[in-house]
């Protein structure tokens, strides 16, 4: 539920972020739909991936690279290193492991509660 919770904040605060320090509703609109579109055109693979390699590992792995790519953004934006095409780029490859955990985090759940209170 944290994970989701958080995962929704990062999306609100990215888009502010691209407000405030870009000015342009575009470029947040733009940043908006690419950290969405690409994780659900490759959420097909996912499940496939969850069931073969190990849900907690993928969903660690996922909510690893999103703390990269924050801390990417941060680190650029802090130095003035950050143009918008670098900006998007980071967002669409952070998106794409974004199934991952949504995903990894509903099929864990069964295998955590035990039968009695599904």
């Amino acid at each position: 539920m944290l994970g989701r919770v958080g995962g929704q904040m990062v999306t609100v605060t990215l888009i502010l972020f691209v407000l405030a320090r870009y000015h342009s509703p575009q470029l947040a609109g733009l940043t908006a739909f690419l950290a969405i579109f690409p994780g659900l055109v490759v959420s097909p693979l996912a499940g496939a991936l969850l069931d073969r390699h190990g849900r907690a590992r993928l969903v660690v792995l996922d909510y690893l690279i999103a703390a990269v790519s924050v801390g990417l953004i941060a680190m650029l934006s802090a130095r003035a290193l950050l143009p918008a095409g670098r900006l998007l780029a980071i967002v669409a490859v952070a998106s794409l492991t974004n199934p991952l955990s949504n995903t990894g985090a509903q099929s864990l759940f069964p295998v955590l509660a035990p039968p009695a209170l599904w």
